[in-house]
C-alpha cells in the first residue's frame, strides 16, 4: 500500500473510534458504569494512537517531499 492509502485508512479508523468513544460516553447500557467508562477510555486511547500514526505518516511524507526539492 502507498503511504497516502495508509493515511486514509488510518484516518477513517480514527474517526470511527472517536465516534465510538463519544457514543459510549453518552449511552450507559445495561452494563455497569465502570465497564462503560473503561470501554470509552480504550476507544479514546486507540483514537489517540491512530492520530499519532497519521501525524507520523504525514511528517514522513513531508520529509520525502523536502528531500526531492
Amino acid at each position: 500500500m502507498e503511504n497516502k492509502e495508509v493515511i486514509t485508512v488510518t484516518l477513517i479508523l480514527a474517526v470511527v473510534f472517536a465516534m465510538l468513544s463519544i457514543t459510549t460516553d453518552l449511552t450507559i447500557t445495561g452494563s455497569s458504569v465502570k465497564d462503560t467508562n473503561q470501554l470509552s477510555l480504550t476507544f479514546s486511547i486507540i483514537t489517540i494512537v491512530l492520530i499519532a500514526i497519521i501525524l507520523i505518516s504525514v511528517l514522513i511524507e513531508l520529509l520525502k517531499f523536502s528531500r526531492r526539492n
